[in-house]
């Protein structure tokens, strides 16, 4: 355009310079020739010769032709300055005005049927199509900038100029499914963070109080921990007291048989003493009986047997008096006897008693060690669920602190979805193909 511009210029600036210099070389002409009829005038008056008159007459109408001829002339080069390149020049400098974007710059060239007018008319009208367009852009782009993109480009694009139409129209469709897309999207988001806060601060308060029942629970199943463990250790001590007991009462048992056997011994030897003191008894009853004899011989002996009566005697008295320790020593062994019998019935009572305590420490120690079994089992197993009370209070801590970011995260995913919808509407968006605002339109 530049270049089309400089070369019309050089041209008119050429033309104008041509037709310069054609309007001076005939007005020097002309001044020449008025010059020369001055003079042949003059000479003509001195001189009375017909024939020089006529020639100098000749000559004086054809200088004449000559001044008409170049006057015409210059009248021509003077119209064609003013009707051709003053026309041209206007043309090339509407054409600058063009080249710079200024199309509302006023164009006095008369527009006619010649050439230069119908330029002048197609320049014009190139002028107010463009100038039209040109507003008509300005309008949209001023409504896009104001956030209105709800109109729609109502005047005619010809020729090179329809692609601009149709990107236009393309970039406000675009833009309006985009923005509609993303006021939906931002709609959506919204909600969906408003819901999302709200379980996340639901899900935060709920965690908070299951922190707090699982912290309860977890000083609930310390406490039974602790108990459980003073169970199995109060358990451990019962069935250790058991097994000394059992022992104790194993070695008692172990004695009573020993005592049991013993008495058993003292009976059967009390027996073999009482039938020596039968022995005994009897042989004092014969010694007796003897010492009887001996007496009544002595008696029948008379004086000779009074030494003998004595000795007599003295057997009888030695013998009732073995007699008589026998038989103490019967009752003695006797009541011995009797107590050995009744002593042994109560040691075997003993002994069965032993037998059945021992056997039911037996059964206890049996139960106290299944006790302290279960009770160390048990302790194992309130350790291992305070272990997971304890995990499951940390992943509850965790899942706490989790569902306050999510919900912090939530509050402020919802405030930027809200100034999402705040921006988008702040733009005016098709609703049905129907709300336009309306571009400037053709004169």
């Amino acid at each position: 355009m530049k270049k089309n511009k400089d070369w019309l210029k050089n041209k008119v600036q050429s033309q104008v310079v041509v037709i310069t210099f054609l309007c001076v070389v005939c007005c020097i002409m002309m001044l020449a020739t008025i010059a020369v009829c001055t003079v042949n005038i003059l000479t003509m008056a001195g001189h009375d010769d017909p024939v020089y008159h006529s020639s100098i007459m000749l000559s004086l109408i054809i200088e004449g032709i000559s001044i008409i001829v170049t006057a015409a002339f210059i009248l021509l080069c003077i119209y064609v300055r003013k009707a051709i390149v003053k026309p041209i020049r206007k043309i090339s400098n509407e054409l600058n005005n063009f080249s710079e974007g200024i199309l509302s710059a006023e164009f006095d060239v008369k527009i006619n049927d010649s050439d230069i007018g119908k330029l002048a008319g197609s320049l014009n009208t190139a002028k107010w199509y463009l100038k039209k367009m040109v507003d008509e852009l300005t309008y949209l782009l001023t409504q896009m900038s104001y956030g209105n993109i709800s109109f729609t480009i109502n005047y005619d694009y010809k020729g090179e100029f329809a692609p601009i139409k149709s990107a236009f129209e393309q970039i406000l469709v675009n833009l309006n499914d985009s923005f509609s897309r993303i006021q939906k999207a931002g709609t959506m988001l919204y909600d969906a963070s408003e819901q999302v806060s709200s379980g996340s601060q639901a899900l935060a308060q709920g965690t908070s109080e299951q922190e707090a029942s699982i912290r309860e629970l977890s000083d609930y199943v310390s406490d039974i921990s602790g108990k459980v463990n003073k169970n199995a250790e109060n358990a451990k001590n019962v069935s250790e007291i058991s097994d000394t007991a059992t022992t104790d009462l194993k070695e008692g048992n172990a004695e009573m048989q020993k005592m049991l056997a013993a008495m058993k011994i003292i009976d059967e030897k009390s027996a073999e003493i009482e039938k020596i003191i039968n022995t005994i008894d009897n042989i004092a009853f014969q010694t007796n009986i003897l010492a009887l004899n001996a007496a009544v011989e002595a008696a029948r002996a008379g004086e000779a047997g009074k030494g003998f009566a004595v000795v007599a005697d003295e057997v009888r008295n030695l013998a009732s008096k073995s007699a008589e320790a026998a038989q103490t020593t019967s009752e003695l062994i006797g009541s011995t006897i009797e107590a050995v019998s009744n002593g042994t019935a109560i040691a075997d009572s003993t002994a069965q008693t032993i037998e059945s305590v021992m056997e039911r420490f037996s059964n206890a120690n049996t139960l106290i060690n299944e006790i302290s079994d279960g009770s160390a089992q048990q302790a194992t197993m309130v350790d291992q669920v305070l272990s997971s009370v304890s995990q499951i209070s940390a992943v509850v801590q965790n899942n706490a602190a989790t569902a306050e970011e999510s919900a912090s995260a939530s509050a402020l995913t919802a405030a930027q979805a809200k100034e999402l919808q705040k921006m988008v509407k702040q733009f005016h968006l098709r609703e049905d193909g129907q709300i336009h605002l309306d571009g400037p339109t053709e004169e």
